[in-house]
């Protein structure tokens, strides 16, 4: 799998005036995820990935040599990202952080920069009016608290995007699923168009044809998050983050400017 997520800057500038689906298809940097990484860390804001000895002509942009399995690279940001929670982070520090390591949204990008499969099993399949997406799910997918991330999932964390309680950024950006401005607006307790058909199937409802919509799917905030984790922390699930990334939070020492990661087996 690619995990190839655009960059925030670019998706907030480019997706007034329906040029989002334009943009985000033809612009993106090369994320150099190296497949294998064993160890993450984050020093005042640091990220960090492996470079294993594996084949790599799946990686996207310039080739990547010289590396050892098992060792470190070290990112250092000059300040503390706003948020770690996919709903709330908008800082270089925060995005960085939550695209390219806690999580791996439905779709992402190939080497044409065209929306390919991630944590979904497939693209979804939409019916002849464009209004219904149905996205079948990657059997395996787990949270880093070991749980399988099922459809209900992402009900709950589009949902919570919308609720204005969260107070996210991002819900404009999702305003095209049926129901989601009478979320946003306090009048509705839940978001109408979002239905878990099962475990493994997610079924979105838009009040009209949006092409930018795929594209919303690659964005961390379109991301999971498991209900029961942000239940026990509130608040402080930014800094307890669990999500269904390549790498899992270690530690957080806000204090220390230090935040490590260590691979995710599952």
């Amino acid at each position: 799998m690619l995990n190839h997520p655009i960059n925030r800057r670019v998706f907030l500038l480019t997706s007034g005036g329906g040029a989002l689906a334009l943009a985000l298809a033809a612009c993106g940097g090369s994320s150099q995820v190296i497949p294998g990484a064993t160890t993450a860390t984050m020093t005042g804001e640091t990220g960090v990935t492996d470079a294993p000895t594996s084949d790599l002509s799946a990686v996207p942009g310039p080739p990547a040599a010289g590396g050892t399995r098992g060792g470190r690279l070290v990112n250092i940001f000059d300040e503390e990202g706003n948020s770690y929670d996919p709903a709330i982070g908008y800082s270089t520090t925060g995005w960085e952080s939550i695209s390219m390591l806690l999580f791996s949204t439905l779709y992402s990008y190939d080497e044409q920069f065209q929306p390919q499969p991630n944590a979904a099993a497939a693209m979804p399949t939409i019916s002849a009016d464009r209004l219904t997406y149905t996205i079948p799910l990657r059997e395996g997918v787990k949270f880093h608290n070991g749980r399988d991330v099922v459809a209900q999932d992402y009900v709950y964390s589009i949902d919570r995007v919308l609720d204005p309680k969260a107070e996210s950024w991002a819900a404009s950006y999702i305003y095209s699923i049926v129901g989601a401005e009478e979320r946003y607006a306090g009048k509705a307790k839940t978001v109408e168009g979002l239905t878990a058909v099962d475990d493994m199937t997610l079924q979105v409802q838009l009040k009209s044809p949006d092409a930018t919509f795929i594209y919303a799917l690659t964005q961390p905030f379109t991301a999971p998050v498991p209900k029961e984790v942000v239940d026990e922390f509130g608040a402080d699930f930014s800094t307890n983050v669990v999500g269904n990334g390549p790498y899992r939070l270690k530690s957080y020492d806000s204090q220390g400017q230090s935040m490590v990661f260590e691979r995710f087996d599952d």
